[in-house]
C-alpha cells in the first residue's frame, strides 16, 4: 500500500511539473495578447485562443453510477475526483484519464466534499448522519458524526480543515470537531438549511 501511494504521488508531482509549464506558456501567450489589446480601439476585443471555453465533445464521460449524480469534489493535489450518487455511493475517478479506481458504500448521497489538503472526504445523505473517509487510509470510514434530527442536506469543511458545517433538515445548521466529532454549535436553526446548499466556505 505504501508503494502505491508513493507511486501515485510521484505521478501527481510529474503531472503538476507539466501543468505548470502549459501554465506558463499560456501565461506567457496572454500576456502578449493584452498587449495587443492595448493598441485597439475602445470597444473592441481580440479573443484567438480556443481554449478559452470548454468546447464539444468533452474530455472524458464517467459513466458508473445507477441514479443522478448529486454531487463533485475535486482532489486539491492529485488527479482525483469524488462523485456522489442518489445510488447510495461515492465513486472515485482518475479525471485526467476517465479511470473508474473505487466504490464508497453509503447511503443516498447529498453532498459531499474533500478538504484542502486531499486528506478527509466528508459525506452526507438522506439520512441523520455525516460520514469521514480517510483519503491515504484507502477511504476507511473513521468517523461518523451523529446529532441530526432529520436527513443532511450539506456538509463542507471550515478553514483549518479540522472542523465539518453540516445543514440539515431538521432546520439546525451544526458545527463538529474531526478530532472529538462532537457537535461544538447544535442550536443554529434556520429555515434555510433545510435546503441543499447553505454551507458555505469563504
Amino acid at each position: 500500500k505504501t508503494t502505491s501511494l508513493l507511486v501515485k504521488k510521484w505521478t501527481g508531482v510529474i503531472r503538476l511539473q507539466r501543468k505548470i509549464i502549459d501554465l506558463e506558456s499560456r501565461l506567457a501567450q496572454a500576456l502578449e495578447e493584452v498587449s495587443h489589446l492595448a493598441h485597439l480601439p475602445p470597444g473592441t476585443s481580440k479573443r484567438t485562443n480556443p481554449e478559452w471555453l470548454p468546447r464539444a465533445p468533452a474530455k472524458h464521460t464517467l459513466t458508473g453510477h445507477r441514479a443522478p449524480v448529486t454531487a463533485l469534489s475535486f482532489h486539491p493535489i492529485f488527479n482525483n475526483l469524488a462523485t456522489g450518487s442518489e445510488d447510495a455511493t461515492i465513486k472515485i475517478w482518475d479525471w485526467e484519464t476517465g479511470v473508474f479506481e473505487r466504490t464508497l458504500n453509503t447511503r443516498t448521497v447529498t453532498d459531499c466534499e474533500l478538504d484542502s489538503k486531499g486528506k478527509n472526504l466528508v459525506s452526507c445523505s438522506y439520512d441523520p448522519f455525516v460520514t469521514l473517509w480517510d483519503v491515504d487510509n484507502d477511504y476507511q470510514n473513521f468517523a461518523t458524526l451523529r446529532g441530526h434530527e432529520h436527513s443532511v442536506s450539506s456538509a463542507r469543511f471550515l478553514p483549518g480543515d479540522d472542523r465539518v458545517v453540516s445543514a440539515s433538515r431538521d432546520q439546525t445548521v451544526r458545527i463538529w470537531s474531526i478530532a472529538s466529532t462532537y457537535a461544538l454549535f447544535r442550536n443554529l436553526r434556520s429555515r434555510m438549511a433545510s435546503s441543499r446548499r447553505h454551507c458555505i466556505k469563504d
